[in-house]
């Protein structure tokens, strides 16, 4: 049996590149987060839509996974990260990856061709695409229902953007936490507004409501809890004392 060969020395700078930039304690937590949030998606040959991308983490791992065009939306506006745009581009520069690229709106104002987009991503930032309508998804009122238009609206739109068997990740943290039930600040995610994200059940359901099916939900752990902590942490009921961190995969019908 001919041995596989293995990843290409700029494929591994690329990866270093992210880590650092990204700020996570150590590469083996990157990687170990990243192999998780892609597990079993396939990016090769495949046209991707990263919104929120940020400093684009993602993007740039589905372009290292094959896709054949990546687009990253970061409007930079009130709430996103200053220089993101420069520090994206500067990254796509440098590994010469020209495929890769960062557009400065948001999804509602973005325009492609029906069906053109294989996988979308929202690591982290669904909540910030309508934040007040998020806020009020659960709610059992006239502001609840207009809420779940909001984001019906948005997700047929997303919807129209893909074709059937097109692959769809939301990668956020639960509301469900024990800290904040408690009315405590958390001792690990201190920064986190709680009232401002939803569950994954809620999310699935709104998607499932313009097309979208075969949900699945992971967990996952604490990323400086080392390869063991992953282990014995990714999962539904210590996610609700940790960082409630979730992963959705769902599929265009």
């Amino acid at each position: 049996m001919k041995p596989q060969p293995g990843p290409h020395p700029r494929d591994e700078q690329l990866r270093q590149t992210l880590a650092e930039r990204g700020l996570w304690a150590t590469r083996a937590a990157f990687d170990r987060y990243h192999a998780a949030l892609f597990r079993g998606l396939s990016f090769a040959g495949r046209t991707v839509l990263d919104v929120g991308g940020g400093i684009g983490t993602c993007s740039f791992l589905a372009a290292l996974g094959g896709a054949r065009e990546v687009v990253c939306l970061d409007p930079e506006f009130e709430g996103a990260t200053r220089g993101t745009g420069d520090k994206f581009r500067a990254i796509a520069t440098e590994f010469d990856l020209a495929h890769v690229r960062i557009e400065p709106v948001t999804l509602q104002t973005y325009r492609a061709p029906p069906a053109s987009v294989d996988v979308v991503v929202f690591h982290n930032s669904i909540n910030h695409v309508e934040e007040e309508a998020c806020i009020a998804l659960r709610r059992r009122d006239a502001t609840g229902d207009a809420a779940r238009q909001t984001y019906r609206r948005i997700f047929t739109q997303v919807a129209d953007l893909m074709p059937p068997g097109g692959d769809l990740i939301i990668a956020d943290c639960s509301s469900e936490n024990l800290f904040p039930r408690l009315g405590l600040r958390h001792p690990i995610s201190r920064s986190i507004e709680w009232h401002k994200h939803q569950p994954p059940e809620v999310w699935a359901r709104e998607l499932a409501q313009v097309g979208f099916h075969r949900p699945r939900i992971q967990w996952t752990a604490y990323s400086r809890s080392g390869a063991l902590g992953w282990k014995l942490t990714a999962n539904r009921w210590a996610a609700y004392v940790l960082t409630g961190h979730f992963v959705l995969h769902m599929q265009r019908r």
